[in-house]
């Protein structure tokens, strides 16, 4: 390389960088600046953490159901959880893929406790149906607005079986789509180079199983503000919207980076070519001087990129 008339800036790494490698790029590439970045993640996972320690012990002091802290201490670790096996992600880039299978199942798993806690404070399935099924609601309900020709409804057992069922596929496709996934990346499948990946078509199938969800979470939320002091006793609006905004991020995270990764949006120069597939030299000018599209096994949208001295 020495040899050529442009001096190569960057090349793609074949696969992502093992942890101790990771860490030490950024450090060599920001310094002091880079420690900040490592720690920041670490810090705010520990805030987190520290939380929840508190909110179990206010749980246990408050609750004497066992059920109803079952469900709570599940919902509340959420976060937490999410943020810890996210920080392991994020130290350790090669398990990008199997991180994201751990914390999809977490949080599949604590949105069907949702629905369970709800069921919890209005006393059970039969009370609930019967507290609620005095007023008649709108099935235009979010992601679904478009549903205004379709006649309101009561509730009644048959009805909540079905919005119960809206949100327990959430928690059968979303941690089915990992496994698959999983075992597609160890086969080196998941990302191909000139068509579109099986990545793609995973999360597209995830994020549609999360708006089926996101719609029967709203449905109970109708359903649940009927039962007069409902709302008062236990803000059930608040608790909803977190978990809708939870499980839009969980589900649409994935379709978004593989859409931009797909569509090549991303024109950085350290990411110019991240879904090329291909072991890359970009030169001064910007021109690739060598590429052999079979050498790049892909774990993640995001390429690696190992700086090159100029030569």
């Amino acid at each position: 390389m020495g040899n050529n008339s442009t001096t190569p800036q960057d090349i793609c790494r074949p696969i992502p960088p093992s942890s101790d490698v990771f860490s030490s790029d950024i450090v060599n590439a920001w310094g002091a600046g880079g420690v900040i970045v490592l720690l920041i993640p670490g810090i705010l996972t520990l805030i987190s953490i520290g939380i929840y320690a508190e909110e179990i012990y206010y749980v246990m002091l408050k609750s004497n159901s066992k059920p109803l802290r079952n469900a709570l201490l599940w919902i509340l670790s959420t976060f937490p959880a999410i943020m810890t096996i996210a920080l392991i992600g994020m130290f350790v880039p090669r398990a990008v893929v199997e991180v994201g299978f751990m914390y999809n199942i977490y949080v599949a798993y604590a949105i069907y406790k949702y629905y369970y806690l709800i069921i919890v404070f209005a006393g059970g399935t039969k009370p609930f149906v019967e507290k609620s099924c005095v007023k008649e609601i709108g099935m235009n309900a979010v992601p679904c607005p478009c549903l205004v020709c379709l006649p309101p409804i009561r509730n009644s057992v048959r009805v909540i079986e079905i919005v119960k069922w809206l949100i327990l596929q959430y928690v059968v496709i979303t941690p089915l789509c990992g496994a698959i996934a999983v075992i597609l990346r160890a086969d080196g499948k998941y990302y191909k180079v000139n068509e579109v990946s099986p990545s793609v078509y995973l999360s597209l199938f995830s994020a549609i199983s999360t708006l089926l969800c996101i719609y029967g979470i709203k449905l109970l939320f109708k359903f649940t503000v009927v039962i007069e002091g409902m709302e008062d006793t236990h803000a059930i609006r608040g608790k909803t919207a977190c978990i809708q905004l939870t499980s839009f991020i969980v589900g649409f995270e994935a379709l978004i980076f593989n859409i931009i990764a797909q569509s090549s949006t991303i024109t950085s120069s350290y990411f110019k070519y991240f879904l090329s597939g291909s072991l890359d030299v970009i030169t001064t000018d910007g021109q690739r001087t060598f590429n052999d599209k079979s050498c790049c096994m892909m774990t993640s949208p995001l390429r690696w990129i190992i700086p090159v001295d100029p030569a």
